[in-house]
């Protein structure tokens, strides 16, 4: 099953995908995917009381596909592929590197890149988004954390490695500008998988092949990093992680430049989807937070 937010003639819409492949409204039954509606429980409620095939449909070539779910904290994972690692010349983590994003970075899978003028080292990162569809806290078992998994999700965690890097603090503050994390254009929900996972990443820049990795090459899998979050943080249903990125991003690599306006950037992950987004400079009236800003 998957799941999908749509905008159509000004207005969003809450949408399955039926076995079909007809984008069903479901707005007449939930507001939005977001808290209580993306619970397993009442995911699968909805799925077994109404026939999909009475729901209205939408022409999937006449709408806006946006981000298919709102999260209220998202989880970012670094270092998570071993090939990253040892391109980059670093030893495998014993325990998952975390940091976050603000959800105010959350964007669709076709909404443009938006880089601030004071942001000029952006790069890219394709990785697997992990839902979450039960309260999380304190799981026992890493078999507890896969069944609560409600599905999975292509998304990009862009960010910029200066304010990440070099401007003291959390790793938060490069990864949360507008825009900085496009999501879809589905959740596909995780009854849809064997496992282990097998999935294969794509990332292009302008056309050209800059990430090709597989799941397969994870060092901690979806359930060990749900499980581990939830031994120190509530995760709460649609909260998202972000499982970590095979290597091939700019960073480190001399002869990859940094995204700039007018790039194109294309991800997909079989099974999940396609994204493409254009970055575009962000329009500021004034330059408040440039590199010499002090408090």
């Amino acid at each position: 099953m998957k799941l999908a937010t749509i905008l159509s003639k000004g207005s969003r819409y809450p949408c399955l995908v039926d076995c079909n492949g007809d984008l069903r409204d479901v707005s007449s039954i939930i507001g939005s995917w977001y808290d209580t509606a993306l619970s397993l429980s009442a995911l699968n409620t909805l799925i077994s009381d109404v026939n999909l095939t009475l729901l209205p449909k939408f022409n999937d070539q006449e709408v806006q596909f946006l981000a298919p779910i709102q999260p209220k904290q998202i989880i970012s994972i670094g270092l998570n592929y071993r090939k990253h690692a040892q391109v980059a010349g670093l030893s495998l983590p014993k325990e998952p590197i975390i940091s976050c994003k603000s959800i105010g970075s959350v964007c669709g899978p076709t909404d443009p890149v938006l880089i601030p003028t004071h942001a000029n080292h952006v790069d890219w990162e394709v990785e697997l988004g992990v839902v979450i569809g039960e309260t999380c806290q304190l799981l026992e078992s890493e078999q507890q954390a896969h069944n609560s998994i409600l599905g999975y999700c292509v998304a990009n965690d862009f960010s910029d490695r200066q304010w990440l890097l070099e401007r003291e603090g959390e790793w938060v503050k490069g990864k949360s500008f507008q825009s900085f994390c496009p999501l879809g254009p589905y959740v596909v929900t995780a009854d849809s998988f064997s496992y282990p996972l097998d999935l294969t990443l794509t990332c292009y820049v302008n056309g050209v092949l800059r990430q090709n990795g597989s799941t397969t090459d994870m060092v901690f899998t979806p359930a060990f990093l749900v499980h581990y979050v939830s031994q120190f943080m509530t995760l709460y249903p649609g909260d998202v992680i972000l499982t970590g990125s095979p290597d091939g991003i700019s960073l480190g690599n001399d002869n990859i430049p940094y995204l700039k306006p007018g790039d194109r950037v294309t991800t997909h992950i079989s099974q999940l989807g396609y994204q493409e987004q254009l970055c575009q400079r962000y329009p500021q009236s004034e330059d408040i937070l440039n590199e010499e800003y002090t408090i």
